[in-house]
């Protein structure tokens, strides 16, 4: 029983807390440290039911608390026990949606500096446009939402009135 007990002590202390915020939704979860980044968005896509296809998504980690907009991409490699917490303990994490290129379009981050880079106003003007982008985001997975809550009123209907 001792054994059990211990074994169980130490693998809650090998777990890390994480909140992940996604498209106007937030995540708490309870993951390993030795958990890697692109599993955990992995498991968060399929948490939030997006399923799109390609590397459409990545994870950013907000590193200084007082500034929301100073977040860092992360590698998929990238270990959960390697990033630094808050006050709380507590890993905090963003889903963003990457920008798509058409074949021939300039990378935007390879022809113009990064916004931790630039001034103030420019990072509030680059986190502006992320939380556009998440916004849109979140909207398009609402309307498909009502659109499949109103199919499904309407084949309630249909089953009702006959």
């Amino acid at each position: 029983v001792d054994k059990s007990v211990h074994e169980k002590t130490r693998q809650r202390s090998e777990m890390v807390k994480v909140s992940v915020k996604a498209f106007g939704q937030k995540l708490q979860l309870k993951v390993p440290k030795d958990t890697r980044t692109a599993t955990l968005l992995e498991t968060c896509l399929k948490i939030l039911d997006l399923r799109e296809e390609g590397d459409v998504f990545t994870l950013h980690h907000r590193t200084d608390e007082s500034t929301i907009s100073d977040l860092h991409e992360l590698s998929s490699e990238t270990k959960i026990a390697d990033l630094k917490t808050g006050e709380q303990r507590l890993v905090q994490l963003h889903i963003c949606r990457k920008s798509k290129l058409s074949p021939g379009d300039v990378d935007p981050k390879a022809a113009a500096p990064k916004c931790k880079e630039e001034p103030t106003w420019t990072q509030s003007v680059c986190f502006l446009q992320a939380q556009v982008q998440e916004l849109r985001t979140v909207l398009k997975i609402k309307e498909q939402s009502i659109n499949e809550l109103n199919r499904k009123v309407e084949s309630l209907r249909a089953c009702y009135e006959q």
